[in-house]
């Protein structure tokens, strides 16, 4: 069975069919797998994603797998932006520990390396729900950066 004979679940390209709505705007434009029947078939194939969307699509598979579902909405997206910031409070309470715990959950990692882990695989999970190239938006920006000056004109 692949996922494209559950009407209601997730293309592997990460568009969510559903009985009576057209197929949402999928990552890269096109799926995959190809099959006749899936709606992403019909699109315009854009560039194949980058390795940091392809984490993201899995990312958003994995949560579909595991029953978190891969809505996009205003709400969602907020809910989403909220728990990247619980992410980073973790990653900041891993930090001010003393010494450099390990984690409990993936022992031969600290802890500090698994909370930055989670803020990531949340990162890239969100740009592969909300459509974002987020390869291409981090090297615009890193080429962007590289333009401005010494502290960005600032004291500090």
């Amino acid at each position: 069975m692949t996922t494209h004979d559950n009407p209601n679940g997730p293309c592997s390209c990460g568009a969510w069919h559903k009985p009576d709505a057209p197929a949402q705007t999928t990552i890269y434009g096109q799926c995959p797998i190809r099959h006749p029947d899936c709606p992403c078939t019909t699109q315009t194939s854009l560039a194949a994603p980058g390795p940091l969307l392809e984490i993201g699509i899995a990312a958003k598979l994995l949560a579909y797998e595991k029953g978190f579902g891969s809505e996009d909405s205003q709400a969602m997206s907020v809910m989403r932006i909220a728990l990247m910031h619980q992410e980073l409070s973790e990653m900041l309470e891993a930090v001010r520990m003393p010494g450099e715990p390990m984690s409990k959950k993936v022992p031969s990692i600290t802890l500090e390396a698994e909370e930055l882990a989670d803020l990531f695989l949340r990162l890239a999970q969100y740009a592969a729900i909300r459509g974002i190239d987020i390869d291409r938006a981090v090297s615009l920006k890193h080429e962007y950066n590289k333009s401005r000056p010494f502290k960005h004109g600032k004291k500090f």
